[in-house]
């Protein structure tokens, strides 16, 4: 019996010790918290500018949420709500939806309603048939015993251009497409000619110090040339000798400009190409656009 109520008594004293320890974890642990929010406000300013954008005037200017706690503000934590079981697409919580995911929505909304009201039609280049497979885009045609091939891909192609000149109104900034482009001869044989080629830019004009407007042989520039097995793979080309234009003889390069001219890859043809690219890389980013739409909603 006596060892029995010892035991009571050394239990209630364990407790109490314990509770002690507990309370001093929770003290020093809620200051830690408190001097790193301190510390941390600093760093977190991106964070909460994000986190401002979404929640907006949902809450005060001051962070306390009206019953006497500190909202996220105060505390420089970035808050993500709950997914609803009773939202709008059924999921009932098995996806994540937050505010942030209506803000992109709705937005994604709005974009693809401007970007459709200036939605134009896909050109033809004439003289060859085009083929378009997601961002990569192939023109074919025939001469006589010959295939010339040209292939670009319009991802990362996209400039601005355009607005007011000097004294006349300001006019909204056109979206152009400028790919680099390859073009390949192939007369039936184990090899064929490639030859990279790439538009000259104003940029690239100005560096040069030429006031005049370009001409057709400075719409577009030779890179390299090369000479490529049938069916070669990537990795084959990466390996083949190449020349580029900067090593190459002015005449060879005048030469192979006028090549390229008489099977049609001229100013004109250069120019349509622009607009093809132009209005297909159009078209695919309203694509990406309504996919984002779709897959944030799901």
């Amino acid at each position: 019996m006596a060892f029995s109520s010892s035991r009571l008594v050394l239990k209630a004293i364990s407790r109490t010790v314990n509770s002690g320890r507990q309370f001093s974890s929770f003290k020093s642990s809620s200051r830690y918290l408190l001097k790193s929010s301190e510390e941390c406000q600093t760093p977190r300013t991106l964070s909460r500018s994000m986190w401002n954008l979404c929640t907006g005037s949902r809450r005060s200017s001051t962070g306390n949420r009206g019953d006497g706690t500190l909202g996220p503000l105060a505390c420089g934590v970035t808050r993500v709500s709950r997914p609803s079981k009773t939202c709008s697409c059924g999921c009932k919580g098995a996806c994540l939806h937050t505010e942030a995911d209506s803000d992109l929505v709705n937005f994604l909304k709005e974009e693809i309603e401007v970007e459709q009201d200036s939605l134009t039609n896909v050109p033809k280049v004439p003289g060859f048939e085009v083929t378009v497979n997601d961002a990569d885009i192939k023109l074919t045609r025939d001469i006589e015993a010959e295939r010339i091939t040209v292939r670009f891909n319009i991802n990362h192609s996209v400039e601005m251009e355009g607005g007011a000149e000097e004294g006349q109104e300001e006019a909204a900034p056109e979206m152009r497409s400028y790919p680099d482009f390859n073009v390949e001869v192939s007369k039936g044989g184990a090899n064929s000619l490639r030859i990279s080629c790439a538009y000259q830019r104003d940029d690239v004009l100005d560096d040069q110090e030429v006031d005049a407007e370009p001409d057709d042989d400075e719409l577009f520039l030779i890179d390299e040339v090369l000479f490529a097995k049938e069916g070669a793979s990537t990795d084959t080309l990466e390996g083949a000798y190449r020349v580029g234009s900067e090593v190459m003889n002015g005449d060879l390069y005048d030469h192979l400009k006028n090549y390229l001219a008489e099977r049609g890859i001229n100013k004109d043809f250069c120019e349509k190409l622009s607009d093809l690219s132009s209005a297909v890389e159009h078209r695919q980013y309203i694509g990406f656009l309504n996919q984002l739409q779709g897959f944030v909603k799901k």
